[in-house]
């Protein structure tokens, strides 16, 4: 939990300066921008996660693991290459349909243009993190968040304040502090020898299928709350203008984090999910799933409850003008009251996946996304405004209670769970 929020604190970080520094125009030009550089560290996590449950799959055989570290590695310098060419090429006419007004254009293609440079680092150090997981190094993976992120709110000063970089220098020191975590994780692997002799550098396009196959699940849980970011803006833009987009910028920089803490839970649950399913420890992985839930529903419900109390700092750390500060205050505990719904979704998700029910994982993440979108198109036809905010919440519970449903019919179907 602790180094998946540390992962997705960069950009808020990176929100915290650039509102102190530029305002609510800054804040709106990285909300509108953020959805492309997340689609690089969505391809990591796919890539890094999917690894991570074949290496706990296959912990009996060094041959394979060696084969699954070296592919994914080189699947990762291939994407990050053609993700450089095609952000190039196209990232304005992107923009444009993010709908990036003419106010924040430059300061959108300004992030972006530096954002392209460090990809391979993006990516690189977000499908470390949940490699290193897998080989017992959970904690290593902590530090090594910790460390990108402390970095990240030193270079980010830097680079904003005295040498007035800007939304360039953001970006700049987020490709810097990503870096700084791909080499704590890379020296964690040579430590315990999995370099080098261990790494088998061979293309096997079947192990290419399965990463793909089961990577498109936690891709997937990573892009799609910006998939809902650009389809928020879209319609906030329709109904709100700049303003509504400046107070979602400010919210989604808190729900983000909110969203990060509890899919923690899941994430962290994979590993020993798949652990106990490669052993054919069904009781032991039923142990884990029940856990999590309990847990998830609990801490959601107790997240909710801080942020919508402390809710009144955020538009102040963030720099926000009056009028978004006044009605922040009023739809920000939609979202905030979403937290125990996402984490019963991600939890049931994550086991779907770590147990290779990929049908299922499929469907709870790409059913969200196209929720919204319904959502915010229905809901505005007699909420106006109004309805675009409340679609968020909506979705969640109908996602919990779906994923629960699903949940109960398979487990029931395989007698798994004592019903």
């Amino acid at each position: 939990m602790i180094a998946l929020t540390f992962s997705g604190i960069y950009s808020i970080i990176d929100g915290l300066f650039i509102g102190q520094k530029i305002g609510d125009v800054g804040l709106s030009a990285i909300n509108i921008a953020y959805p492309l550089p997340a689609i690089i560290f969505a391809l990591g996590a796919g890539i890094g996660m999917a690894s991570g449950v074949l290496l706990s799959l296959h912990k009996d055989s060094d041959e394979l693991q060696g084969k699954i570290l070296g592919n994914s590695f080189i699947l990762i310098l291939s994407l990050s290459l053609i993700c450089m060419v095609i952000f190039q090429i196209f990232h304005e006419p992107i923009l444009l349909f993010f709908k990036a007004s003419p106010t924040i254009m430059p300061y959108a293609k300004e992030y972006i243009q530096m954002v392209i440079f460090g990809i391979f680092f993006n990516m690189l150090g977000t499908a470390l993190s949940p490699i290193v997981r897998n080989f017992e190094g959970q904690f290593m993976a902590m530090i090594a968040m910790c460390a990108g992120c402390v970095a990240n709110v030193i270079l980010d000063y830097i680079a904003i304040f005295p040498l007035n970089m800007g939304l360039s220098g953001a970006a700049l020191a987020t490709i810097t502090s990503q870096a700084i975590v791909a080499i704590i994780l890379l020296g964690y692997l040579y430590n315990r020898k999995l370099l080098f002799n261990f790494i088998k550098f061979k293309i096997d396009f079947d192990l290419i299928k399965q990463i793909f196959k089961i990577g498109i699940s936690p891709f997937g849980i990573s892009i799609s709350s910006n998939i809902i970011i650009v389809i928020m803006n879209r319609q906030l833009a329709l109904y709100g203008q700049d303003h509504a987009i400046a107070i979602y910028a400010l919210i989604s920089y808190v729900y983000y984090i909110a969203q990060l803490l509890m899919q923690g839970i899941g994430e962290g649950l994979q590993p020993l999910i798949s652990r106990a399913i490669g052993l054919n420890k069904i009781k032991e992985a039923q142990t884990y799933l029940k856990s999590g839930l309990i847990f998830s529903f609990i801490f959601g419900i107790i997240l909710s409850g801080i942020l919508i109390w402390q809710q009144g700092i955020f538009p102040i750390l963030f720099g926000t003008s009056q009028a978004v500060y006044n009605d922040f205050m009023m739809i920000f505990p939609l979202f905030a009251l979403t937290s125990a719904f996402i984490g019963i979704t991600k939890t049931i998700t994550a086991y779907f996946y770590a147990a290779k029910h990929n049908k299922y994982a499929y469907l709870l993440i790409y059913l969200e996304p196209i929720l919204v979108w319904a959502l915010t198109l229905l809901l505005p036809l007699f909420m106006h405004l109004q309805g675009v905010w409340i679609s968020i919440l909506i979705t969640q519970i109908i996602l919990a209670i779906l994923a629960s449903f699903i949940l109960f019919i398979t487990l029931k179907h395989q007698k798994i769970l004592d019903i």
